[in-house]
Order: C-alpha cells, then structure tokens, then sequence
C-alpha cells in the first residue's frame, strides 16, 4: 500500500512537472510576444522619422519654389 501511495505522490509530482513546462513555454511566448512589442515599437518610431523626413522634403520643395518666384 505505501508503495502504491508513493507511486501515485510520484505521478502528481510528474503532473506537476508537466505543467512547470507548460508554464515555462508560456513564459517563453509571452517573451517573444514582448520582444515582437518592442520592434513593433521600433517600426513605428522608424514610420514617425520617416513623417518628419517627408515633411522635411516637403518644407525643402517649398523653400525651393519661394527662392524661383523671388527669383523672376
């Protein structure tokens, strides 16, 4: 009977151990899912550099056109 007893404490030690996996693969995506977050965050401060070049470009081509009217 003690053994029996033993043998069943050993499972439910095993299902533990199961779900401590479970859990660390959890924890791993959970990783990867803030690490894809933070390119995320990445991309769209790249995106917002990107506007304030444009906008750049935009000011440039009016600074342009100003200097060919003052010009004629």
């Amino acid at each position: 009977m003690k053994t029996q007893a033993h043998d069943e404490d050993m499972m439910k030690t095993q299902a533990h151990d199961e779900d401590m996996m479970k859990t660390q693969a959890h924890d791993e995506d959970m990783m990867k899912t803030q690490a894809h977050d933070e390119d995320m965050m990445k991309t769209q401060a790249h995106d917002e550099d990107m506007k304030k070049t444009q906008a750049h470009g935009e000011d440039m081509m009016k600074t342009q056109a100003d200097d060919e009217d003052s010009g004629s």
